[in-house]
């Protein structure tokens, strides 16, 4: 599915062949990769990194021990893989046009996004992150529950009972804290996944 007509960062970055982890131990649903010239997710930065929900997330993984450094290369051999809701890039207006919306059933989305579903199968867990994230896991996913209550709010952030799903804000528009919150929940709401861990958690 090429929504915008162009070809998806998912594609040019060769996620699947680059990025995708042996073993999926947890897919992150993010949502969306932001305006036509913002950085992505996976384009590996040089020095200083703008992407804030990365660093917020490879740093908060770290310290929580379920990676081994704040590095893409150590997100993967963790066995985490990031994919968006909406894989095309969009301006910023758009984006909040379709956050105000997307507790709602209508309006629909621009396109079914429905390659998330077979990562989604593969993946052990899957991390639902932001609202537009939630929306389109319940377009494409049979057994995640319809939900429409403020995903800022308690009981947010946790695992949906009984299933695979974690749901929670999205890290770029958060504190450090709250994404450190968010970091300790992921791990502790699934111990038969995150049970181990890669080295001692250092938090300072």
């Amino acid at each position: 599915m090429n929504c915008c007509g162009k070809l998806h960062a998912w594609d040019i970055y060769d996620v699947p062949n680059r990025w995708k982890p042996q073993r999926v131990r947890c897919l992150i649903v993010g949502e969306n990769p932001g305006e036509q010239d913002s950085m992505y997710f996976y384009d590996v930065p040089a020095n200083h990194d703008p992407v804030r929900v990365r660093t917020n997330l490879l740093y908060w993984l770290t310290v929580v021990g379920l990676i081994s450094e704040p590095t893409l290369i150590a997100f993967r051999a963790g066995g985490f893989l990031f994919d968006h809701a909406i894989r095309c890039h969009m301006p910023f207006k758009e984006i909040k046009r379709i956050s105000r919306t997307a507790d709602r059933t209508e309006p629909l989305l621009p396109a079914t996004p429905a390659y998330l579903r077979p990562l989604m199968e593969e993946a052990l867990t899957v991390w639902v992150m932001g609202r537009i994230a939630r929306k389109a896991v319940g377009v494409v996913a049979k057994d995640f529950p319809t939900v429409r209550d403020k995903i800022s709010q308690p009981p947010y952030p946790c695992r949906l009972r009984g299933t695979k799903y974690f749901v929670s804000r999205y890290l770029s528009r958060i504190s450090r804290e709250h994404a450190a919150i968010i970091a300790r929940e992921l791990r502790r709401s699934f111990p038969e996944v995150f049970g181990g861990v890669v080295r001692p958690a250092i938090w300072n």
